[in-house]
C-alpha cells in the first residue's frame, strides 16, 4: 500500500471518531472516546474502574454530552480498584449530572480536571 493510500484508509476508518484523555493535577486519570454518526456512542473509563458506554440519538441537543453523561452515570465507585478512581468517578458523575446545555468537556473542566483532545 502506498503512503497516500495508507493515509486515505486511515482517514476513512477514523473520520467519525474522537478521543480525549482526562487529567487531574497533571496526571492522566481516564479516557473518553466518541463514535459519531446517526447516534453518538461514548466510551468512558477512569483508570481503576470499568469502561462504560453511553449512547444518544435524535437531534436538537448535544448528543456527545448526553452520551458522556450516560456513560459516566453507569460507572460504579464500588467496583473501582483504587480509592482515587472512586473519588474521580463520584466527582465526574456530579459534574456531568444535569449539564444544563453545557458541553461535557466544560462540565469536567469546571470540576477541576483537564480534558485533552487527542484525536479526531
Amino acid at each position: 500500500m502506498t503512503r497516500e493510500a495508507t493515509y486515505a484508509a486511515f482517514d476513512r476508518a477514523f473520520a467519525n471518531v474522537s478521543a480525549y484523555v482526562i487529567l487531574h493535577s497533571g496526571a492522566a486519570i481516564g479516557r473518553v472516546a466518541f463514535k459519531h454518526g446517526a447516534s453518538v456512542q461514548c466510551y468512558a473509563q477512569i483508570w481503576g474502574g470499568d469502561m462504560q458506554r453511553g449512547t444518544a440519538g435524535g437531534g436538537g441537543y448535544d448528543r456527545a454530552t448526553a452520551a458522556a453523561e450516560q456513560a459516566f452515570s453507569r460507572m460504579s465507585e464500588d467496583s473501582a480498584t483504587r480509592d482515587d478512581a472512586a473519588n474521580h468517578i463520584i466527582a465526574l458523575q456530579s459534574a456531568l449530572a444535569g449539564s444544563d446545555g453545557k458541553r461535557w468537556a466544560l462540565c469536567i473542566e469546571d470540576a477541576g480536571y483537564t480534558v485533552q483532545h487527542v484525536f479526531g
